[in-house]
């Protein structure tokens, strides 16, 4: 059986569940209208929680310090994101690429990012 290759999005059609807050949805949707190749997700010390970004290509998004707590992650795409200092509690990172993120000082209850 031939493997699967991840096809990760990034629409804003394609967000399951936008963040409770305004600034933190304002931030994704700054992200989606920059069209150019060396664009990453800028969310620093924004608050994420009620949102489902599931298979987002997320790879080098900027998320220190941010609140990711509850926030579902599944099969998305966070290399080389930078998660230093950010709430995990929760956070559902099932079957995400994790390759090389950065986690220094990010706070979970449990092991909710298994890089970090």
């Amino acid at each position: 059986m031939p493997s699967q290759l991840h096809r990760y999005n990034r629409a804003s059609g394609d967000v399951i569940r936008w963040p409770d807050s305004p600034d933190a949805r304002e931030a994704l949707e700054d992200w989606f209208a920059d069209s150019s190749t060396t664009a990453y997700l800028s969310g620093d010390s924004l608050d994420f929680r009620g949102a489902d970004l599931s298979r987002l290509d997320l790879a080098g998004a900027y998320l220190a310090n941010a609140r990711l707590a509850d926030v579902r992650f599944a099969e998305a795409n966070l290399g080389d994101a930078n998660l230093a200092n950010a709430e995990l509690q929760g956070a559902d990172f099932s079957f995400a690429d994790l390759a090389s993120p950065a986690c220094a000082g990010a706070r979970s209850a449990a092991p909710a990012c298994p890089r970090c």
